[in-house]
């Protein structure tokens, strides 16, 4: 019932929304996928410019695939509910937590105005990276090894995040496995090279691109740098520091 839920409120909210700056730009370049145009490598006076395209060819190879069943832009929106359906459903009936954590999430969840409007209103990417991220924490709770590994490689695809944590996931593994963890991490490693073939060597250029994005002053979207940002102590060499411990803090634990 309570996804059953989720799902009627987040189709009411579409049918009053258009979606926000992001969804134009997954559908404009996604757009460009399907009509044969290399979305890495846009016309110069398009609707977005170049540096725009910085998000993973597999997202927007997927993307591509679902317009070409429905060339809307609600399309992707309906994807973006489905993730969160499937996610409320998922933790609800397998995460290994107590019946009552998993009825207080999934309630929170569903129920989230944070999640409803900067989600759901203005239709992000970031549902279909949590229940990502959802199903790669249930692997590594439940010693799901090799799911772990495919989860990981999947989010580093999709959005770059496996990546982050594929050092410590590696240290697991060859302590459980010693030489023959090469494979989970062959894996990793094939997944996400053949990642970028699509329009590929263009497809290379996101990375780059992203990395832009660190540049940025002020940070932009709902970072906490912001705060720094209006206290007058923010630098972007911050940005890439915060990110590099992040990461070291993830290998420490």
């Amino acid at each position: 019932m309570i996804a059953l839920g989720a799902a009627v409120v987040r189709l009411v909210i579409i049918a009053h929304t258009h979606g926000g700056a992001d969804l134009r730009i997954y559908t404009y370049f996604s757009r460009l996928g399907l009509h044969g145009i290399n979305p890495f490598n846009p016309p110069t006076h398009g609707e977005y410019p170049p540096l725009q395209s910085d998000n993973p060819p597999v997202e927007i190879a997927l993307f591509a695939g679902l317009l070409a069943i429905h060339n809307a832009p609600v399309t992707l929106r309906l994807l973006f509910v489905a993730s969160d359906v499937i996610l409320i459903l998922f933790v609800g009936l397998c995460f290994p937590r107590s019946r009552q954590w998993r009825a207080a999430f999934i309630v929170f969840y569903a129920s989230n105005p944070f999640v409803l409007i900067a989600w759901t209103a203005f239709a992000e990417d970031k549902t279909v990276v949590l229940l990502g991220i959802t199903v790669w924490l249930w692997a590594l709770g439940t010693q799901r090894e090799w799911t772990s590994w495919v989860m990981a490689t999947l989010l580093t695809a999709f959005k770059f995040l496996g990546t982050y944590a594929a050092p410590q996931l590696a240290v697991d593994s060859f302590r459980r496995r010693g030489r023959a963890a090469i494979w989970p991490v062959s894996l990793f490693a094939a997944g996400f090279l053949l990642s970028y073939l699509p329009w590929f060597p263009h497809s290379l250029d996101t990375l780059s691109r992203r990395n832009v994005r660190l540049a940025a002053n002020p940070p932009i979207h709902a970072s906490w740098t912001l705060l720094l940002s209006r206290l007058g102590i923010y630098a972007p060499i911050e940005a890439k520091i915060l990110t590099i411990a992040g990461i070291v803090l993830v290998f420490a634990q």
